[in-house]
């Protein structure tokens, strides 16, 4: 379980994590069910999410990937 604090239009990432092994099968990612992103709460322009997944995934803040070969998604421009 990973708990974040977005405000409107940021983003958050879930990606396999590095020491993954490429061949493991997308099945047994799942074995225990599918991601879950929980809205908690909200208050003054910001939103608190609860993100269950397998251990093997990575959540962060989109913020946190910045390489040259990942950049960062930026901000989404509310509707």
């Amino acid at each position: 379980m990973v708990i974040l604090t977005r405000k409107v239009g940021q983003a958050i990432r879930i990606v396999p994590d590095a020491d993954l092994d490429p061949a493991t099968p997308i099945g047994e990612l799942f074995v225990d069910g599918p991601i879950s992103v929980i809205l908690a709460g909200t208050a003054e322009g910001q939103a608190r999410m609860v993100v269950y997944s397998d251990s093997r995934f990575f959540v962060a803040e989109d913020e946190r990937f910045s390489g040259p070969d990942d950049e960062a998604l930026g901000e989404v421009k509310p509707e």
